[in-house]
């Protein structure tokens, strides 16, 4: 939003003011042959409009008009980001393709197994792309090992930065998980995970596919003993592996 915003015409000679259409939210502070309109706030996608009426008093020359705006915190117009690049230029990298996803290599385990997920990042452009990927992984999956060591791991967040994929390459990430993390081991649950890719100006998601984790099997066979003997009865619990 910007903040008292201030429009100055200063009419030329041929010309003499005769009259503003202010809009609400603005004053008129006109002064001589200069139209001056204050707006106190204008917010962020919103236009003024101001009309400034005058009347030709010699036709002497062109007549040129022009008018400035000033406000306490319009800074200029953002230079376009070309990358170093002239920026008429069509080269660009493109990461934004069917390639470039994040796969899980299971689609069930048992609680305590291992989970390996595949980030592949696909530049498709005509110039190389660096790029930041995050991997937030799902509170129930604790992290083990990677392809390529993050940078940063902190709560459950994979972060790495500056990932340099040359244009018609790509480059492979592999996670390795443990599923079952804060959660007991009779518990049954699918877990989702998702990857974002930013590089330049744009930012895009990749899901890969739910992974099922299901709970630890415990067998418990029942033996009898003979009649003869007192009744005893014994339980021996097998885990699987």
């Amino acid at each position: 939003m910007a903040g008292d915003g201030v429009i100055t015409d200063a009419l030329p000679a041929q010309l003499a003011l005769s009259g503003v259409s202010v809009p609400a939210g603005c004053t008129d502070e006109s002064s001589g042959n200069t139209a001056v309109v204050r707006c106190a706030t204008l917010p962020v996608s919103q236009a003024v409009q101001v009309e400034v009426y005058a009347t030709v008093v010699t036709a002497t020359g062109d007549i040129v008009n022009t008018f400035t705006w000033t406000a306490d915190n319009l800074g200029p117009d953002e230079p376009p980001e070309c990358w170093g690049l002239p920026c008429d230029s069509e080269d660009r990298p493109n990461l934004d393709n069917a390639e470039t996803r994040k796969e899980a290599h299971a689609s069930a385990v048992r609680v305590g197994e291992l989970v390996t997920y595949t980030i592949t990042l696909s530049n498709s452009g005509t110039t190389t792309a660096t790029v930041a990927v995050t991997d937030v992984l799902d509170a129930r999956l604790s992290y083990v090992d990677a392809s390529i060591a993050p940078d940063s791991t902190a709560g459950g967040v994979l972060a790495w930065h500056g990932v340099v994929v040359p244009a018609g390459e790509a480059r492979h990430i592999t996670v390795t998980v443990r599923a079952g993390a804060n959660t007991p081991v009779w518990a049954s649950y699918v877990v989702t995970n998702s990857v974002q890719i930013a590089y330049r100006s744009q930012t895009m998601a990749r899901d890969a596919a739910g992974v099922e984790v299901e709970p630890q099997r415990v067998f418990i066979p029942m033996v009898m003993r003979p009649p003869e003997l007192a009744p005893r009865l014994f339980i021996p619990m097998v885990m699987r592996p």
